[in-house]
């Protein structure tokens, strides 16, 4: 059986609370629609079901969604890249190593 490390651990708990928030989301707009909308609602919007409430929160969260996906998203991923290219990263330590050893390649070569 492989070592679960702590990071491994919180990267799967981190992904796992994905769905329990979906679950979690549903419900909780299920009881303010029935426990305190639902009463408002009546009033101002009696065409507004229960149907239509949740479709219209589907859409809202597709809508949040996209716009996650489509800036949020790239720029962490932006953040992301410069903070593993500034703070003690093996690919840049070995980058630089190659540099070193074909800038000191070319010099043999050339002064030949």
């Amino acid at each position: 059986m492989k070592k679960i490390s702590l990071g491994g651990l919180k990267t799967i708990l981190i992904h796992t609370v994905f769905y329990v928030n979906m679950a979690n989301f549903v419900l909780i707009a299920l009881t303010a629609y029935n426990t305190t909308i639902k009463t408002y609602l009546v009033a101002y919007a009696p065409w507004l079901t229960l149907p239509i409430f949740m479709v219209i929160i589907m859409v809202f969260t597709g809508v949040a969604m996209w716009l996650e996906y489509k800036y949020v998203y790239p720029s962490y991923i932006r953040f992301q890249n410069q903070q593993e290219w500034e703070h003690q990263n093996l690919i840049r330590d070995e980058l630089t190593k190659i540099t070193q050893e074909l800038r000191e390649l070319k010099e043999k070569i050339g002064d030949k």
